[in-house]
């Protein structure tokens, strides 16, 4: 899937509610890190792998789950 859903901000203002969309829509991990990651400037290596360690939490629904920082080689 390219096509990511609109982040409607206005409606749902925090990061976690744009991650449970794309899940809601079957997204998988790396997709929506890719689909959040565009509206951030993410700086560092740090800041990449919170948003990846977010959307992991997420997704397993463990606080202490980590995933690693999806690349660009989609195949």
């Amino acid at each position: 899937m390219s096509a990511y859903p609109n982040w409607d901000t206005d409606r749902y203002p925090h990061t976690s509610d744009y991650i449970l969309q794309l899940f809601r829509a079957n997204y998988e991990p790396p997709e929506v890190y890719r689909a959040v990651s565009k509206h951030f400037l993410l700086k560092n290596k740090a800041e990449r792998q919170s948003l990846a360690n977010e959307i992991a939490a997420l997704h397993t629904c463990n606080v202490f789950a980590t995933m690693p920082i999806p690349t660009d080689d989609r195949g």
